[in-house]
């Protein structure tokens, strides 16, 4: 049985109707996020790593995959911890209304304010990991760089090999990797055979040129910069806490019998037996210090003639 706060949701969700024009990303879901949700989930602060700045990220999502799936609102995460009061954490919770825009707007496709649909997004990871990690690797990874090139970092792809850089950001047709693999020179078809490696598909290619004139973006994946006065997440109650407190070296503990301290620690225990009208016992000799070695690194006491070699070795040094 649905909550009563759900109750106008579905309602409104049951009465859209087609003919209204679906919302736009850029104005009307984004001020809503603004207002909302970038004081955690920016490009620059993305807790969980999701931002909700562009339609790309949103898409995107984060480390619980894609915050919106585009004409399934059913299916969208994000809408369903909005309207459960989860998002925004710590702030006032999103209006009905915005809430329904935000469900019209994936309804309806989740569409920028272009006309047009932008251009697909390539990220850097598919690029390595599903296209050239799967046809290219063998020969340009990890055991091997024929050529002198590696292509297992954008690094490396702008450094290249033997023959120079092998891409050229935003000039895919200029790219040397482009003009191979669309020459069907690479992987070579000799190599195809031998390690059962077919070519990159029309749709590889396509998605590699894409990056490239995009400017072969690197993925944003750096951690988030950690700001523990502005998390809505911590409370001052939390910052009492020892963990978010700057470590603090005590003072050493004053004892009654200096004599005994060697170090700090050693004056820390004594002023605790003191306390109880105890001292340390008395220092071990070096026969009861090399049965403890022994017990301790093989579990068995020393033999005799262990013992009387340790003796002798130590009357040598006392003597120098």
């Amino acid at each position: 049985m649905p909550s009563v706060r759900l109750l106008p949701l579905l309602l409104l969700g049951t009465l859209a109707t087609g003919a209204d024009s679906p919302p736009r990303f850029e104005s009307n879901v984004l001020p809503v996020f603004k207002a909302k949700c970038l004081t955690c989930h920016s490009s620059s602060v993305r807790q969980g790593g999701l931002s909700l700045e562009t339609r790309e990220d949103v898409l995107r999502g984060g480390k619980s995959g894609a915050a919106a799936v585009a004409g399934k609102p059913s299916d969208s995460l994000l809408l369903a911890m909005v309207i459960s009061g989860k998002m925004p954490m710590g702030g006032s919770r999103i209006s009905d209304a915005d809430i329904e825009t935000i469900r019209h707007w994936i309804e309806g496709g989740a569409l920028q304010d272009s006309a047009a649909e932008p251009p697909k997004v390539v990220y850097e990871r598919e690029i390595f990991r599903s296209i050239l990690g799967a046809k290219c690797f063998v020969c340009h990874g990890r055991r091997e760089q024929k050529g002198g090139l590696d292509l297992r970092t954008r690094a490396n792809l702008l450094k290249g090999g033997k023959s120079g850089p092998v891409i050229v950001p935003g000039k895919p047709d200029e790219s040397l990797l482009v003009r191979k693999i669309a020459g069907q020179e690479m992987p070579p078809p000799k190599l195809q055979e031998q390690y059962s490696v077919r070519g990159l598909t029309q749709d590889e290619l396509d998605k590699l040129k894409a990056w490239i004139a995009a400017g072969a973006p690197p993925d944003n994946d750096q951690p988030a910069p950690v700001r523990i006065g502005a998390d809505p997440m911590i409370s001052k109650k939390d910052l009492e806490h020892w963990a978010f407190r700057s470590p603090i070296r005590p003072a050493i503990s004053p004892v009654r019998d200096a004599s005994k301290v060697r170090n700090p620690i050693d004056a820390f225990l004594l002023a605790k037996l003191e306390e109880k009208g105890l001292t340390f016992s008395e220092p071990a000799d070096r026969l009861v210090l090399m049965r403890r070695a022994f017990i301790d690194l093989i579990g068995l006491p020393p033999t005799p003639e262990e013992i009387d070699g340790y003796h002798s070795l130590t009357r040598y040094r006392d003597k120098r």
